[in-house]
């Protein structure tokens, strides 16, 4: 009784399959493929038969089935287990009936390898269920020659087996490589924004300090805080923007280029508004050959600075030096500030953030405690990317 529900079980589903409507019709690639493997089928079958003399003249209706196991090629994603049904079942009727050749069992194998690629585990079934079929039609010509249908049944089984497992291992991998994009975007965003955030946010902190103390007494430098404030956070805003505008559209034809060195000279004058005693140096011997390079560099020296100003003390001084060679480019960024400032052993998402983003285009990155004060942040990057 279990067997006879299970089959009517598999009956149902392919009925409903059969009558559901697809979304779209087969992929020109998928209708070449099937026509093609009807027409080896068809073709190269007369030539494997020369020496089965025993076997059935092969007529209409042997080319019709050979040609069906291709054609059941064609739905084999839309409609799988029809297109299953509609091979091995051809294939059996064509083995059954005794013609010759053995391409049949390759249009067979084939058939089992789209069902289960498609379906997976859940095609085993139906899958065990052809192979018996098969195993069947080889023993009735043969007068129920049960070592050869057992062979031909275990073959099988195995076949399906191997296919299963390597559809899932296909799937876990692509699976496992979706959830790393997936992360690997998120900390994408969240270093962007953090860049952004935490520069505007140290900036407004220290001018909104300044306009406290000084609105009364000099309200000129107290309204030249708040001129840096409304500046700084504009600009945050532009650059939220950018980072939201390439998560809904990675491909834009209309929007802000990453910061890069044409921004260096901003940013310097911001920290220096904001009281930083900041020396620079750029030298520019050739630039980067691509564009995220410049941005890498940029977002360092932004951040740097910003801990510069939240960390080092009123009476730290800072320098930025910058060379660009063919080959790379070299930053090194040193402050003066009080020592122990921050813990090295736990570092912030600041330092963190700037370690990801050297890695990822292959250079070497450094962050640490001066002994005698301060801190220094070198990193070295290659000007035309990583290293193949």
């Amino acid at each position: 009784m279990q067997t006879i529900h299970r089959i009517r079980q598999l009956l149902g589903a392919l009925v409903v399959h059969a009558s559901a409507r697809p979304n779209r019709l087969p992929s020109p690639l998928e209708v070449v493929t099937g026509l093609l493997v009807a027409a080896c089928l068809v073709g190269l079958t007369p030539l494997t038969s020369l020496s089965q003399v025993h076997a059935s003249h092969l007529n209409a209706l042997g080319g019709l089935l050979l040609a069906l196991i291709g054609l059941g090629l064609v739905v084999r994603r839309l409609l799988p287990e029809v297109g299953f049904v509609v091979g091995v079942g051809s294939a059996a009727a064509y083995i059954g009936l005794n013609f010759p050749g053995w391409p049949v069992y390759i249009g067979a194998v084939l058939s089992v390898v789209a069902l289960l690629t498609n379906r997976g585990r859940a095609g085993i079934p139906l899958a065990i269920g052809g192979g018996a079929a098969v195993a069947i039609a080889v023993g009735l010509p043969e007068d129920w020659q049960w070592p050869r249908m057992l062979t031909v049944f275990v073959v099988w089984v195995a076949i399906v087996g191997f296919t299963a497992e390597a559809t899932e291992s296909r799937l876990r991998h692509a699976d496992e490589m979706a959830r790393h994009r997936v992360v690997e975007e998120r900390l994408r965003i969240a270093r962007e924004l953090h860049d952004v955030l935490s520069h505007t946010l140290a900036t407004i902190s220290i001018q909104s300090g300044v306009g406290l103390r000084l609105y009364r007494t000099r309200p000129n430098e107290a309204e030249t805080s708040l001129r840096l404030i409304r500046k700084v956070s504009n600009e945050a805003l532009e650059q939220a923007r950018t980072v939201l505008a390439k998560i809904r559209d990675p491909e834009p034809t209309n929007r802000r280029p990453s910061p890069g060195f044409g921004d260096l000279d901003a940013l310097f004058e911001s920290a220096r508004a904001s009281g930083l005693m900041l020396k620079s140096s750029v030298v520019q011997g050739m630039n980067p050959q691509r564009p995220e390079v410049e941005a890498t560099v940029y977002r360092i020296v932004q951040e740097s600075l910003t801990n510069v100003l939240r960390h080092a003390g009123s009476a730290a001084e800072a320098s930025v030096d910058i060379v660009c060679t063919p080959e790379w480019v070299a930053i090194d960024i040193l402050d003066t500030g009080r020592a122990g400032r921050r813990d090295i052993g736990k570092p912030g998402y600041g330092v963190v953030g700037m370690r990801e983003r050297v890695h990822e285009l292959g250079g070497e990155f450094t962050a640490a405690a001066e002994p005698s004060g301060g801190f220094h942040v070198s990193a070295r990057l290659p000007a035309e990317g990583p290293a193949a």
